[in-house]
C-alpha cells in the first residue's frame, strides 16, 4: 500500500486499484483491475490478468495478456499499440507509452505519474504505481489512502476508515471485505469484461492461513526451501504448484522493498 503496509487480498472480479481526486475532490485518475479464479489441489486463489488506467482528458490506456498467454499486449482506446520502437508518444493526450522490457509496459504522463505493468511466470501480471506529491492524501482503493500516517490507509469505498491497533493490520480474512468494497461498478468499468455477477459473489478465496495447514508437509517444506520462509512466495508457490511462480514473486517483493528504501 501507498502508506507501507502489506496485505493480501485475492477477490474476484473488476476491483478499483487506485483512485486520484484533484484538490476539489474531484476523480482525475483510476486504475482498474481484473482477476481471474486460479485453482489447484489446495484451493482457490485468484491471478491479475487485466488492468486500464484512465486519466481525465486523455485516452484509456488497457493492458491485457494474449490469448496464447505468451505475450503482454497494450492497448489505446481499445486499439492495439503496435510497437515499432520502445517508445509511443501521444503528444494531444499528454502521456508516452514505453516498452521497458519485452513484458514490461509502462505509461507516463505529464504529470509524472506512471504506471508500469510487467507479465511473469503463470501468465499473471504484476503493477508498479508512481506518484508525483501533488497526490498526497488524495488516493483511494485497493492501494490505501497515501499520507504520512500508517492508519489511515484502509479506507473502504463509502469512506469508512478502518482502525487497527498499534498499526498492525487485521489478518487476510478482516480484509476481505474492505478489498471487495471496491469491486467496479458496472457503469464505471473501463475494463466491461463478461465475467459473471454471479460467480463473482459465490467465489470463496482459500486465506493463506487456511493453505499452510492443509499442504502437504513436504510440499510446503520445498516451499519454504525455495522462498526462505517468505509468506508470500510460499503462498504462491504452493497455489501455482510452481518453484519458478514463487521465486518471481519473491523477487517483486525485494525489488518492492528496495523502491521504497531509494525513494
Amino acid at each position: 500500500m501507498f502508506n507501507g503496509q502489506e496485505y493480501t487480498f485475492k477477490g474476484l472480479g473488476e476491483f478499483v486499484i487506485v483512485r486520484l481526486s484533484s484538490g476539489k475532490g474531484a476523480n482525475v485518475f483510476t486504475l482498474q483491475g481484473q482477476t481471474e479464479k486460479r485453482e489447484n489441489g489446495y484451493g482457490n486463489t485468484t491471478a491479475l490478468i487485466r488492468l486500464a488506467a484512465f486519466y481525465q482528458g486523455t485516452l484509456k490506456v488497457e493492458w491485457r495478456i494474449s490469448e496464447n498467454r505468451k505475450d503482454l499486449l497494450a492497448l489505446v482506446d481499445d486499439k492495439q499499440v503496435e510497437f515499432k520502437k520502445n517508445v509511443m508518444y501521444f503528444s494531444q493526450n499528454s502521456f508516452s507509452l514505453l516498452k521497458i522490457e519485452e513484458k514490461r509496459i509502462a505509461i507516463v504522463y505529464s504529470c509524472g505519474l506512471q504506471v508500469s505493468v510487467g507479465m511473469g511466470e503463470g501468465a499473471i501480471l504484476q503493477a508498479v504505481v508512481l506518484l508525483p506529491q501533488t497526490f498526497l492524501h488524495k488516493t483511494l482503493g485497493l492501494l490505501g489512502s497515501w499520507s504520512s500516517r500508517k492508519d489511515d490507509g484502509i479506507t473502504q469505498s463509502n469512506g469508512l476508515v478502518l482502525s487497527f491497533p498499534e498499526n498492525v493490520l487485521p489478518n487476510e480474512e478482516n480484509l476481505y471485505n474492505f478489498g471487495l468494497s471496491w469491486v467496479v461498478p458496472a457503469p464505471e468499468s473501463l475494463l466491461v469484461s463478461k465475467q459473471s455477477v454471479e460467480i463473482r459473489k459465490a467465489f470463496k478465496p482459500t486465506f493463506t492461513s487456511a493453505l499452510l495447514t492443509t499442504a502437504a508437509p513436504t510440499a510446503l517444506r520445498d516451499a519454504n526451501e525455495t522462498c526462505s520462509g517468505l509468506i508470500q512466495c510460499v503462498h504462491d508457490y504452493l497455489m501455482s504448484n510452481s518453484s519458478a511462480v514463487g521465486r518471481q514473486t519473491a523477487k517483486a517483493f525485494n525489488d518492492f522493498k528496495q523502491m521504497v528504501t531509494l525513494y
